[in-house]
């Protein structure tokens, strides 16, 4: 009986520190791929804005010359 009581207790106890450690460096990895993500996304919008505004400036400048 003593021993079903241990395994309850364990099952229900805190968490061991390598548990603990494993899923904050889980965590970390998700966060980082997260971040990594909206870094591209974030750049790529750059491109797309910087073009787009090459392409009105050019387009400003042909309606000023007709």
């Amino acid at each position: 009986m003593n021993n079903v009581m241990e395994r309850i207790k364990a099952f229900f106890g805190h968490p061991s520190l390598r548990l603990m450690v494993a899923k904050d460096l889980d965590d970390a990895r998700k966060d980082l791929l997260a971040a990594q993500t909206d870094k591209d996304y974030a750049e790529a919008m750059i491109q797309f804005q910087e073009a787009k505004l090459k392409r009105l400036l050019t387009m400003a400048r042909n309606m000023d010359a007709v």
